[in-house]
């Protein structure tokens, strides 16, 4: 069985980043996880690199909002 690609929702509004996260999810090819800042956004993707950082990140697409606190996108 191939893994769901996943889908990075940075979202600094839990219930509108939970909205977007239950469409992606019902899709059952896709897998959404969420990040509430750009800092948070930014420790996902490294957590998802393949080989070290030399291949390509395992998150497929971002969807992110541009005015949040912390970091913006």
């Amino acid at each position: 069985m191939q893994d769901k690609k996943l889908i990075l929702i940075v979202e600094d509004n839990p219930k509108q980043a939970e909205a977007f996260a239950d469409i992606i999810n019902d899709t059952y090819s896709y897998q959404a996880i969420t990040a509430n800042n750009g800092i948070q956004a930014l420790d996902i993707i490294k957590k998802h690199r393949r080989v070290f950082g030399f291949c390509q990140n395992k998150i497929s697409c971002i969807l992110l909002d541009l005015q949040m606190p912390v970091m913006d996108g």
